[in-house]
């Protein structure tokens, strides 16, 4: 009589345990179908942005190789495009790798070149910095440390060492390698 009820309660036992472990097995399984899926539409949903950052630039920058054929579309218009290109463009490893990249760049590249030559306000992509609509205090503390930055880099009269005795003979050589920088 105990016999029976032993076999029976291990049978039980053996039973619930294989039960819980197919349980565990199913939940793991689950949780493994999920995150695979997530990773999947994550994917998806990078491409999808990228290929959309992609498809805005080459709607707005044409690809030509001559400056002349294109025209210049509003700062403003442009300033948000070039913005994410260059977001993307950065994040990319090797970016300037691929011809098509590099073509993207050199096409921006000229672009900017073409409408920084532009006297419209408008079209100039240098007025941007014109427009006070979105103005941030901490981005015009970093506007002008960088505006800083570039003129004592161009500048050599402002470089310390250069007010040393020492270094004085080397001011005119210096003077003159900024020059060709800014001309750049």
């Amino acid at each position: 009589m105990f016999v029976t009820s032993d076999t029976q309660k291990k049978s039980f036992l053996e039973h619930t345990k294989a039960a819980r472990e197919e349980r565990a097995y199913e939940k793991r399984r689950e949780e493994a179908a999920v995150r695979i899926q997530a990773q999947w539409k994550g994917y998806i949903a990078r491409k999808q942005y990228r290929n959309r950052i992609i498809t805005d630039f080459d709607n707005l920058i044409t690809n030509d190789k001559s400056e002349k054929d294109f025209e210049l579309l509003l700062a403003n218009t442009v300033y948000p495009v070039v913005r994410r290109f260059l977001t993307y463009f950065q994040c990319k490893k090797e970016a300037l790798d691929t011809l098509s990249s590099r073509e993207k760049f050199e096409s921006l590249c000229r672009y900017l070149n073409k409408s920084m030559e532009s006297d419209s306000p408008k079209l100039s992509y240098a007025a941007l910095c014109l427009h006070k609509d979105r103005e941030n205090h901490a981005d015009s503390i970093s506007l002008a440390l960088y505006l800083h930055t570039l003129v004592v880099f161009t500048s050599p009269k402002s470089w310390g060492i250069l007010r040393n005795k020492q270094f004085e003979k080397m001011q005119p050589a210096l003077q003159k390698y900024a020059a060709i920088f800014r001309e750049n």
